[in-house]
């Protein structure tokens, strides 16, 4: 699915790891994905919003100043979970048994983790030395 980089998002919806709905719509109010579940991350700089987007099987990046996709990023099969760490995010794409993971610098997906079937809750745990 590709977007145009200047169109407008309007994001609604139960924000958070919990069930609910959502709907991404761009400038011209249509609906460019919505569905039962969302998981939403922000970058750690606070200027980025993540948005799974499960029916597209890809990664919406909404700039929050302007409120605009600025980037859609096929991850994979029925992406759920969204884990942003560092420069990297995380996401559990249930439909294909990977996590992607997804480079902010540049919003492309360097690689694959193979996790097997229905890959979705996310967690990073630190090892101290």
């Amino acid at each position: 699915m590709a977007m145009a980089a200047a169109a407008t998002a309007g994001v609604s919806g139960d924000w958070g790891w919990e069930s609910g709905s959502y709907t991404v719509t761009n400038s011209s109010g249509q609906t460019i994905d919505s569905g039962s579940y969302l998981s939403v991350s922000r970058k750690v700089d606070g200027k980025w919003l993540l948005v799974s987007m499960q029916s597209a099987n890809a990664v919406a990046v909404v700039d929050l100043a302007q409120m605009k996709v600025v980037h859609t990023v096929p991850v994979g099969a029925d992406p759920v979970q969204i884990l942003v760490h560092h420069d990297r995010a995380y996401v559990s794409c249930s439909g294909d048994g990977n996590v992607a993971v997804l480079n902010l610098a540049d919003w492309k997906v360097e690689k694959q983790i193979a996790t097997g079937p229905g890959a979705d809750g996310l967690a990073w745990v630190e090892s101290k030395p």
